[in-house]
């Protein structure tokens, strides 16, 4: 039986196979001398001092090494016994055009080929597949890049400027994927050729408007081609421009639930969502969402801000209003003129 401690490597890694031999015959002679012949796959290369059996490093390197062809001795083996062997190789250049299986066959007579009419004792052919992909070298491409808003204009994200959670990307074939709490996302596995990259207008903001970022919109601010290259990591971000109260109080709310992974769908007609910073426990002079305003009579709606004079006095109160802010009907003193008119008083 063969096995690897990984299913998956990329160029440069090392992978350990372990290869576990059990005698089953009801023989009752010892075999002197096993030998294990294991074919790597292309690209892979043993490394020297790896190679244990049972745990116990080998006292001789494997013939053949590094490879293709590699041949183990693992000592005698009695009836019922069984040995481990291990040993470690190298993922090397021309491993992606391999099929990535080992092989490995187990003969009582070392330097033999497994002849049945030369009297050697064969096991079964074991093997084991893992899959090889580039890594760093690989000719797939990647995109990253991020929803945002853009509130100075400048193409650019600022401090202050949030992304967009929630909002869903297609590429042409029909793969999606989601922007995470950040309004980041980001897909590799590409094939390097021009495709294209739109935005699910459904799972923006309400009274969003997109932005053109560059000459690879096309003039559609909710698309963009991708020209990507073999093994390039490609950005692409997209600009929401109006950055509305209305938006902007969407994105806080969708990033005040963190990171969820779900699509934030505004329907049409519906509830716009809210967000409120203000706690509930907020006096109600707090900035947000306060709805305070200041009335330049010093009086005004109730917890209206009352502006004060030099000294840090209050202004005088205005005999024509009252305490609730209603205007007051009060008499006119007037004094007569000599013409016998009336006039009020405190006017020439």
């Amino acid at each position: 039986a063969k096995t690897a401690d990984r299913s998956q490597v990329e160029v440069g890694d090392s992978l350990r196979y372990t290869i576990t031999v059990r005698r089953t015959d009801s023989g009752v002679a010892t075999l002197s001398a096993v030998e294990v012949i294991d074919s790597l796959p292309a690209g892979f290369r043993y490394i020297d001092g790896t190679a244990q059996v049972d745990g116990v490093a080998i006292s001789a390197e494997p013939s053949g090494r590094p490879g293709p062809v590699l041949r183990f001795n693992i000592g005698a083996m009695a009836p019922a016994s069984r040995h481990v062997l291990t040993y470690r190789v190298r993922v090397g250049v021309g491993a992606q055009q391999g099929s990535g299986i080992n092989r490995a066959q187990a003969t009582s007579r070392p330097g033999g080929s497994c002849d049945a009419t030369a009297g050697d004792q064969c096991s079964n052919q074991a093997q084991h597949r893992v899959r090889i992909t580039g890594g760093v070298f690989a000719t797939e491409a990647c995109v990253i890049g991020k929803v945002f808003l853009d509130c100075n204009h400048n193409h650019m994200q600022d401090a202050e400027e949030p992304g967009i959670p929630g909002v869903r990307l297609y590429l042409q074939d029909g793969s999606s994927f989601v922007t995470d709490v950040e309004g980041k996302y980001s897909q590799c596995g590409l094939t390097p050729r021009t495709q294209v990259l739109v935005v699910d207008q459904t799972t923006l903001p309400r009274g969003s408007r997109l932005v053109t970022s560059s000459n690879r919109n096309a003039g559609d601010a909710g698309s963009l081609f991708l020209d990507l290259k073999n093994g390039e990591l490609h950005r692409a971000d997209f600009i929401e421009g109006s950055c509305s109260n209305t938006v902007t109080e969407q994105v806080k709310a969708r990033r005040s639930r963190g990171d969820t992974g779900a699509l934030d769908t505004e329907k049409r007609g519906g509830r716009v969502l809210k967000f409120d910073g203000k706690p509930v426990t907020a006096p109600q002079q707090a900035t947000d969402s306060a709805r305070q305003r200041s009335d330049a009579g010093g009086q005004g709606e109730a917890g209206a801000v009352k502006p004060r004079l030099d000294g840090g006095k209050a202004p005088p109160p205005d005999p024509g209003r009252s305490d609730t802010g209603e205007t007051v009907n009060s008499p006119v003193h007037r004094t007569p003129t000599s013409s016998g008119a009336t006039q009020p008083a405190g006017q020439p």
